[in-house]
């Protein structure tokens, strides 16, 4: 949030490494560092799965409450996860040879 509560802040993201894993929908874990406002800081664990209808989902990495139940460890806003997605979608058809 800028100093009088509107307005923007530039936001830069850079995926730094991607592990394949290919179990069952999980095709990938990926880390990307992620810049806010001159505030650097890394996410570690983003899992790629593919959909039924072959749709690549990038989601926050996860945590484990007590009960055993998963959450996001960090929550994002749609336009920053949606965009790593897409960056994270090429970067794997660029590995594969099809981007």
């Amino acid at each position: 949030m800028t100093p009088e509560g509107t307005g923007t802040t530039p936001v830069t993201f850079e995926v730094t490494r991607i592990d394949p894993v290919s179990r069952g929908r999980l095709m990938a874990l990926a880390t990307v560092r992620v810049e806010v406002a001159g505030v650097e800081f890394v996410l570690q664990g983003l899992p790629a799965t593919l959909r039924p209808d072959g749709f690549l989902v990038v989601e926050p990495p996860q945590a484990r409450r007590s009960d055993g139940t998963r959450c996001p460890a960090v929550i994002l806003p749609n336009e920053l996860l949606e965009a790593i997605a897409r960056e994270i979608a090429a970067e794997l058809k660029r590995q594969d040879g099809t981007g």
